[in-house]
């Protein structure tokens, strides 16, 4: 696993905030399910890791992390540059 449990908390809240429910089109929600299942069986591959980079990374540009505190700002960027370099 290239994640901490940290990370991997911060990963599941950006997914569950942006990528499930109603408001989410049925297709997206079935990619990140995808994802989340991944993430639970450790067998991570390389498009599960784009989408994360790509979900972390639309969070950052929608303030999902704007009240949080500094330590989990610096591990939404490290997720963020861990699940790039691991492409």
């Amino acid at each position: 696993m290239i994640f901490t449990s940290e990370e991997l908390a911060m990963i599941e809240g950006v997914l569950g905030s942006f990528f499930s429910g109603n408001h989410t089109s049925e297709d997206l929600r079935k990619a990140y399910s995808r994802v989340w299942q991944h993430l639970a069986a450790d067998t991570l591959d390389s498009e599960d890791l784009r989408r994360i980079s790509s979900a972390v990374d639309f969070a950052m540009k929608n303030q999902f992390c704007e009240s949080c505190s500094r330590e989990s700002q610096r591990v939404l960027t490290t997720v963020l540059i861990k699940s790039i370099s691991a492409q």
